[in-house]
Order: C-alpha cells, then sequence, then structure tokens
C-alpha cells in the first residue's frame, strides 16, 4: 500500500470519527427522523480534499455508524439503505467540485434528493393531512417540505462552517495534498 494511501484512510477515518462525534450533539425537531447539525461538514471536508470517489465511500460508512449510533430510526430495511447509506454517501458527490461552497451545494442537495426519494417512496404512507399548517395532498409537496425544513439548516450551517474554515485555513482544498 502507497503511503499516500494510508494518509487518505487515516484522514477517512479521522472524518468519520468526527462526523460520529457531531451526530451526538445534533437537535433532532422532526417525529420520523432527520436532524439538524454539523454532521456533514467533515465528510465534505473530506471529499474536497480527496475527490468524490473517496468521499461517497467515507459517507456511506458514515451512513452505517449513525444507524448503529442513533439506533437507525426508520420502516424496514430501505429507509435504513436509502437514509442512511445512500443519502449518506450522496453527500461524498461534493468532490466533484474543487471548489468548497460549490462542493458543500452538491453534497447537501444530493442528500436532500435522496431523502427526498425515500419520503415519496416509503414514507407517502405516514403523511399527515396537514403539516406546518398546510394541507398535505401531494407527497413531493409533502417529502420536500419535511426534508427541506432541516436540511435547508443543515446545508446553511455547513455553509457557514466550511467558508469559515476557507478564510482562516488551507484545511478544505486538494492543494496540500
Amino acid at each position: 500500500m502507497k503511503d499516500s494511501s494510508i494518509k487518505i484512510m487515516a484522514e477517512g477515518a479521522v472524518m468519520l470519527a468526527l462526523s460520529a462525534a457531531l451526530s451526538l450533539l445534533s437537535f433532532k425537531p422532526m417525529p420520523q427522523g432527520g436532524s439538524v447539525d454539523i454532521t456533514m461538514v467533515p465528510i465534505l471536508i473530506f471529499a474536497i480534499r480527496h475527490g468524490a470517489l473517496h468521499g461517497v465511500l467515507v459517507g456511506t460508512l458514515y451512513g452505517f455508524i449513525d444507524a448503529l449510533i442513533t439506533g437507525g430510526i426508520g420502516y424496514g430495511w430501505q429507509s435504513l439503505i436509502l437514509d442512511y447509506f445512500v443519502a449518506c454517501g450522496a453527500i461524498g458527490l461534493a468532490g466533484l467540485s474543487t471548489k468548497p461552497l460549490v462542493s458543500v451545494s452538491i453534497g447537501a442537495f444530493a442528500k436532500f434528493f435522496v431523502h427526498l426519494i425515500s419520503g415519496v417512496v416509503l414514507y407517502a404512507a405516514y403523511m399527515p393531512d396537514e403539516f406546518m399548517g398546510l394541507s398535505m395532498s401531494n407527497v413531493w409537496f409533502y417529502s420536500a417540505l419535511y426534508n427541506g425544513s432541516y436540511m435547508l439548516i443543515d446545508y446553511i450551517l455547513a455553509l457557514v462552517v466550511i467558508f469559515a474554515l476557507t478564510k482562516t485555513t488551507t484545511l478544505v482544498s486538494r492543494k496540500n495534498l
């Protein structure tokens, strides 16, 4: 194994541990899952530094760890796969761009999209008649509103943290590898 491979694996392990630790500090306002936190940030940083392939791998591993830590809120194995493994893996797509703020947008939108699909396909049966004071009759609208309500906050938090890091350090860059 090359020296650089070992460094990438070690950095990935550190980012996994950091995301897992940050997940313990999350605020869980949603009744069927979803939390407000900055657990995406370490995965985003790793993906920006090492690309989408490594980012998706670390994100997927984080999804597995998160399911173990949180007890895996889900309705069936399909929900666990989509809402944990695939959604967290999608964050790693941030590595498709080397521009940090574009990367955050790619990773956060990809995660939101997976949750949106999960909400439509798996959680439609749990759609209430009313949500956030609005009448619910369209499962796509409900899923977008439900998942967007916490993912938008996560996205903004990640943007702020990544922006601050780009202004104060070179940690969020592929240049230093």
